[in-house]
């Protein structure tokens, strides 16, 4: 908004001055457009909106298409580094995950395993090819006995690989993916 009033304020100066040395005055600049929404501001830059939406604990979560067929829900998490899946989940999915030489740390030491996504989607919104990590889970987390499991955890390389704007008030996630 000072942007635009900036803009507005510039060109009725111009304008003045223009018009004071017998100069064309400029054509009077449109209308600025109705306040737009950070949804419809950020989609016209390419961003897509997912709905979240908030677990017993007030974390939110999203639903995630894993290779276009396995569908797990994961919750948001900025203080993660990496997106990790449950190993326990993946297993049972089958699908292969390679050994890594990162070490993390939680109620037990653990290796992390390294697992190539051919496709991945929040959603209805996709982001395509992917390397997410895996661990137990429950030993990061905790495990609590009145709400379901979380499956996996969105972490700050997806986020910002992806250029996430959270916005809190209306859980929702933008991600940049054109």
């Amino acid at each position: 908004m000072r942007v635009r009033r900036s803009l507005l304020i510039g060109l009725a100066a111009l304008w003045l001055v223009g018009a004071g040395e017998g100069a064309p005055a400029p054509v009077a600049p449109a209308p600025a457009p109705a306040d737009l929404t950070l949804e419809q501001l950020l989609a016209q830059r390419g961003w897509s909106a997912v709905q979240l939406h908030e677990n017993a604990f007030s974390q939110l979560e999203t639903e995630l298409v894993v290779n276009g067929e396995h569908r797990l829900r994961a919750q948001i998490s900025t203080s993660f580094s990496k997106t990790i899946f449950d190993a326990e989940v993946v297993e049972r999915l089958g699908l292969v995950v390679e050994p890594t030489n990162i070490e993390i740390t939680g109620a037990k030491k653990q290796r992390l395993g390294s697992l190539q996504l051919s496709s991945l989607a929040f959603g209805e919104t996709r982001v395509g090819a992917a390397t997410v990590f895996t661990a137990d889970l429950t030993s990061l987390l905790g495990k609590a006995s009145d709400a379901l499991p979380v499956q996996g955890v969105i972490g700050s390389d997806l986020l910002t690989k992806y250029q996430a704007v959270l916005e809190i008030p209306t859980s929702k996630l933008y991600l940049r993916v054109r």
